[in-house]
C-alpha cells in the first residue's frame, strides 16, 4: 500500500491577500464614518475621529493594493519539525528567509484561518488566510496541521 500521505510536509503556502478581507475592511471604515455622521458629538471630535478614521483605511489600503500588486511574493512554509518560515522573492534572484515563531491565539475555523507570528526581530506579523485566497487543499492541510500537531515518535 504504496499512498501519497495527504498531510505530506513541509506544507508551503502561497500567501496573497483576501478579496472578502479587503472588501470587508472597506466597509466597516467607511460604515464607522457613516456612524460618526449619525452621533451627536461636537462637530470638532467628529472631524477629528473621521481623520483618524480615513488615516488608518489609506494606510491599510496601500498595504493591500502593494500586497496585490505582488511585486514580493511572500511564501509560508511549515516543516515536519513545526518550524514556520517567511520566504520573500523580491525579484529574480533575491530571496530573503525569515524564521517565525507561532504564537498563541491561533484561530482555525472552516472559513478563516488566523495566525500570529513573531519573527527573530521581535516583530509581530499576522497572516489570514481565508478560502479566497488560499486553494482548498492546502487551506484543508493547514487546518488538520494546526488542529493536530503532529508528534515525534518520543514524544507521546
Amino acid at each position: 500500500m504504496n499512498r501519497e500521505f495527504p498531510l505530506e510536509m513541509p506544507i508551503f503556502i502561497d500567501y496573497r491577500p483576501s478579496l472578502r478581507l479587503g472588501i470587508f475592511n472597506t466597509l466597516i471604515h467607511f460604515g464607522a464614518i457613516f456612524c460618526l455622521l449619525l452621533t451627536d458629538i461636537p462637530l470638532v471630535l467628529t472631524g477629528l475621529v473621521g481623520t483618524c478614521v480615513l488615516v488608518h483605511y489609506a494606510c491599510y489600503a496601500r498595504r493591500y493594493l502593494r500586497a496585490l500588486n505582488g511585486r514580493t511574493k511572500a511564501l509560508l512554509k511549515l516543516d515536519k519539525q513545526n518550524r514556520w518560515q517567511l520566504i520573500r522573492a523580491g525579484g529574480e534572484t533575491s530571496e530573503e528567509i525569515i524564521d517565525l515563531d507561532l504564537l498563541p491565539g491561533t484561530l482555525v475555523h472552516p472559513l478563516i484561518v488566523a495566525l500570529r507570528f513573531k519573527d527573530e526581530t521581535g516583530r509581530i506579523r499576522a497572516c489570514v488566510m481565508t478560502p479566497d485566497n488560499l486553494d482548498k487543499q492546502t487551506l484543508r492541510r493547514l487546518r488538520v496541521r494546526l488542529r493536530f500537531p503532529l508528534r515525534s515518535p518520543g514524544n507521546p
